[in-house]
């Protein structure tokens, strides 16, 4: 049973792959494949031991690509290069139990279940009040740390107030009041040294001089700080992420993950949103599945971001009706793909419902139901849920049209869902909303 070699790009990095004569173990779980990924880059050392790919036949090459880049805190920047790499070198294989990619993704036996989304976090509040739990309804864990002042009252004239009461003391999750943000930042050497190499990709007029590149790289490691945001951006850096956002969709990935980081401070969110409708069409044009899987989910990403300050929010807020149109058509991606996706729909939910009129919900709850009536991923749609919840939250006209538009049809589909339990809770209380 000898090993076959192979790379995946990711710097030197040599990968072997274990023969498939049986299911091996790895992780108290059974995969088909197990490649042995081993590093001379980022952190690691050659020296050091190998990294453990796991892949079942039976699932998308883009989650498994997703899952190892996210267990071993490996930039989102490899996603292609790992998934390409898993389909090469499975192409065509079966194994004798592996079931069909079509398998229910909620009551399949070969369903994905999702770890705690980690690179989604909002900006941490003051401490609770002694005494007062910690809530974590949307990624698990301790990541998400809730906003602690009290919600607008929700208007529900259909119910009586003793009800009304009731169920908000019993619905941790809508309406939502804070915004979701990708904040993490995992390796930024790592991040710089695919942004030199496509850089060196990158035609004469659109490179970076290497002065240029340090002072990003300066500016994007107090991005990562959240009291020295915006203390650092100057004009160098200003003018460094114009240019990247040019650059060709091939090479624009490690671009368009410094504007994440960079669009969480003031000054680079206030900039880059002096752009208007240029920069919305530019991240229509990215966020894309013709685009790379890879660059659709960073776009959103960095649209999600710019919800971080009353300038994106404003540009965002003004182009909703085609932002909405455009990305709904995105439901049947990968996982990464549509958690950034509905993230984004639940932040502009989050600013219709701080906004409290009912006008121009229509076109958020149209994407809400293409969404929803996909099988999407469970996280994903635990975000669409939530969003849904806080519009219908807004008034009684925000809930009748999410009841015209079957919104309550569409959140019956994951009822059944109990792992993670919070997305058929979140999906009852929806119903619940809609139909008492």
């Amino acid at each position: 049973n000898k090993r076959q070699g192979g790379s995946t790009g990711l710097g030197v990095v040599s990968i072997a792959t274990i023969p498939l004569i049986v299911t091996l173990p790895f992780l108290c779980q059974e995969y088909d494949y197990v490649f042995d990924v081993q590093l001379d880059m980022d952190t690691r050392s050659q020296s050091g031991p190998p990294l453990q790919l796991g892949y079942n036949t039976s699932e998308d090459p883009w989650f498994a690509a997703q899952r190892f880049l996210q267990d071993n805190e490996l930039s989102p920047l490899y996603l292609d290069q790992v998934a390409n790499f898993i389909i090469e070198r499975t192409k065509g294989a079966t194994i004798g139990s592996a079931q069909p990619m079509v398998s229910d993704p909620f009551t399949g036996g070969s369903r994905y279940v999702p770890p705690s989304v980690a690179d989604v976090a909002s900006r941490p509040p003051p401490p609770p009040p002694s005494g007062q739990p910690f809530s974590d309804p949307l990624t698990g864990g301790s990541r998400y740390v809730p906003s602690y002042s009290q919600p607008p009252p929700v208007q529900a004239p259909s119910q009586p107030a003793a009800q009304s009461q009731a169920t908000a003391l019993t619905n941790p999750y809508f309406p939502k009041t804070t915004v979701l943000t990708f904040d993490t930042v995992t390796n930024i050497d790592a991040l710089f040294l695919k942004l030199a190499e496509f850089n060196n990709k990158a035609d004469t007029s659109q490179k970076l001089s290497d002065a240029t590149l340090h002072r990003l790289k300066e500016v994007v490691s107090f991005h990562a700080d959240p009291p020295h945001m915006s203390s650092q951006m100057d004009e160098v850096a200003i003018a460094a992420i114009d240019q990247l956002l040019q650059w060709p969709e091939e090479i624009v990935l490690p671009g368009l993950d410094i504007m994440r980081i960079i669009v969480r401070g003031a000054r680079g969110n206030d900039h880059l949103c002096q752009q208007g409708d240029a920069l919305v069409e530019r991240l229509k044009l990215l966020a894309r599945s013709g685009s790379g899987t890879a660059n659709c989910m960073m776009a959103l990403r960095l649209m999600s971001n710019l919800f971080s300050h009353p300038g994106g929010c404003q540009l965002l807020l003004s182009k909703r009706q085609e932002i909405l149109l455009h990305i709904s058509s995105l439901a049947d991606s990968n996982k990464g793909v549509q958690i950034a996706l509905c993230s984004l729909v639940l932040n502009f939910a989050v600013e219709l419902h701080k906004m409290t009129v009912s006008s121009g919900v229509t076109d958020l709850l149209t994407a809400l139901a293409v969404v929803l009536f996909h099988q999407i991923d469970t996280e994903a749609a635990f975000r669409a849920l939530v969003a849904a919840g806080t519009v219908a939250c807004i008034g009684e006209e925000a809930r009748a049209q999410a009841i015209s538009l079957d919104i309550h049809q569409a959140a019956s589909t994951y009822l059944s869902v109990a792992d993670p339990k919070k997305v058929g809770e979140c999906a009852r209380l929806l119903i619940d909303r809609l139909t008492a």
